[in-house]
């Protein structure tokens, strides 16, 4: 997976039902520093990637940094 193509991937596996495109993608934006914070969430929300939600959140050092 690349930047470049990563998004595509996601669209796709998606459509199909492919975990295993999905579970790389996720894993793809999980040790990834080049997104940020609200790419990844828009991404959560949209693919329900459940894991790149909890390493969202566990980037989180306290309530109000959430809340923010």
């Amino acid at each position: 997976f690349s930047d470049d193509n990563v998004h595509s991937l996601l669209k796709l596996g998606q459509r199909f039902q492919i975990k295993h495109i999905l579970n790389l993608a996720e894993q793809h934006f999980i040790a990834s520093s080049d997104h940020g914070l609200i790419e990844k969430m828009l991404l959560v929300e949209q693919y329900n990637l459940v894991r790149l939600k909890a390493h969202c959140f566990s980037t989180f050092k306290t309530l109000a940094e959430v809340r923010a």
